[in-house]
């Protein structure tokens, strides 16, 4: 049970360091991308989806396809609508929209 919930922990790490600052690009405060499963909740809206996609997005399988739409969502909302952004994104594992939310000129367009 420890290992399942540092991982999910490290998981929430990682995910509020890739979109921090995505968040406050969004109007949000930064500090909420850090607090699990809120953080989801935020960025549905951010995304502009339904709130209950968040139990989707924990459900073993469907949520890593889930990650996959979200990602190519999120990159929408900034403005990065081709498809080879969002497959890039998945091949380097969500880097890609991480480094998208963290350049200067990337703006949330909604």
């Amino acid at each position: 049970m420890l290992t399942y919930l540092t991982i999910f922990l490290g998981v929430q790490l990682l995910q509020g360091l890739f979109l921090w600052k995505g968040y406050q690009k969004a109007g949000y405060k930064g500090w909420q991308a850090f607090v699990p499963v809120w953080n989801m909740l935020i960025l549905l809206k951010i995304i502009e989806r339904p709130w209950w996609w968040v139990f989707l997005v924990y459900l073993p399988v469907i949520g890593n396809i889930m990650v996959v739409v979200m990602t190519y969502e999120w990159l929408h909302v900034f403005n990065y609508r081709k498809k080879r952004y969002t497959l890039l994104s998945v091949v380097t594992l969500g880097l890609f929209a991480a480094y998208v939310t963290y350049l200067p000129s990337t703006h949330y367009v909604g």
